[in-house]
């Protein structure tokens, strides 16, 4: 933790109105840390914006407080920000960070991304751990240091949270810490229901893609790297959402001996949005940081402009330039 110009236990005190932005294409982990945040401020009596520059995943929207998300700036600015997860303040969306940049209102950051900037230098105070297995475990840190009471509503987001950025549990960023927070939280929460709502209710139509997508695999570099690409036309195809295709890199990076799988999820002719989920050797967070993206050492993304074919190139130079390393 990094304190400068404002301590957020003290604006909880003496503020009336806060913002909470995650990062754009938000996901588990932004989510459950954004609503555990509003539902903590609007506990002391704070009113609470919950803004995101782009849709929450429909899987998460079972969180309570979710629904409260709003995706349009308010007119009147907040007493203070906050930041969850994002990496940077630039991946909260244009309009926002705009906004926060030319503000002379106190901004607080949580996260658990690698930070390759000093994010002291935007921010009044900073939660930064990139050993933590999600960015809600440092909201958890900052209640437990506070003594600020455990509710069933912040249990389910921290939860789901936790659950959402470690895979169930399953990827190497899993530690004591996020084990014992799930044991703390059992106690709000039923298990079963968060892990059913994230991972078990699929639609019929989603499904179909997936089907589609693992007969498209490439395997590259020698069955080091797993590539797909998933187009708009397959999208509109099945009235999908990038939300619904989120998990399906995972199905990339089981294949046996796959180090790095990427997804590229095209935005615009000749323009994807790159997936990452590593193991082993390959940092996808350092890789993903060449091409201006962010992320963590296992789980990563940026933006690539060019075909799909010339991405699988791409894929298989990272994969040479990892491999002498």
């Amino acid at each position: 933790m990094k304190k400068s110009r404002s301590d957020l236990a003290t604006l909880l005190k003496t503020t009336q109105s806060a913002l909470i932005v995650g990062h754009i294409t938000p996901d588990g982990d932004s989510v459950g840390s954004s609503v555990a945040l509003y539902h903590l401020f609007t506990g002391f009596g704070i009113s609470t914006t919950l803004y995101s520059a782009d849709p929450y995943p429909y899987n998460f929207m079972f969180i309570p407080g979710a629904e409260k998300v709003v995706y349009e700036l308010p007119l009147i600015e907040p007493d203070f920000y906050v930041v969850v997860d994002a990496g940077s303040p630039q991946r909260t969306g244009e309009a926002i960070y705009q906004q926060m940049s030319v503000s002379r209102k106190p901004k607080i950051f949580f996260d658990h991304h690698v930070s390759y900037r000093d994010p002291g230098a935007f921010f009044d105070q900073v939660f930064l751990d990139d050993a933590a297995a999600a960015t809600a475990l440092l909201v958890h840190r900052f209640m437990k240091q506070h003594g600020y009471p455990m509710t069933r509503e912040i249990a389910i987001a921290i939860y789901a949270a936790v659950m959402a950025d470690t895979g169930g549990m399953r990827y190497n960023s899993t530690n004591r810490e996020a084990f014992a927070v799930l044991s703390e939280l059992v106690d709000f929460v039923e298990p079963w229901e968060i892990a059913a709502k994230i991972w078990e209710e699929v639609p019929h139509a989603q499904m179909r893609l997936l089907a589609e997508v693992i007969a498209s695999i490439r395997l590259l570099a020698g069955g080091k790297a797993a590539v797909f690409e998933i187009t708009r036309a397959q999208l509109d195809r099945y009235r999908l959402g990038p939300d619904h295709v989120d998990s399906f890199i995972n199905y990339a990076r089981a294949i046996a001996g796959v180090e790095v799988a990427m997804r590229f999820r095209e935005l615009a002719p000749y323009r994807y949005k790159v997936s990452m989920r590593s193991k082993g050797n390959i940092d996808a967070a350092k890789i993903s940081n060449e091409f201006g993206g962010g992320g963590h050492r296992n789980a990563a993304g940026f933006e690539f402009s060019g075909t799909f074919d010339e991405g699988c190139k791409l894929v298989e130079e990272i994969v040479a330039r990892v491999a002498v390393r």
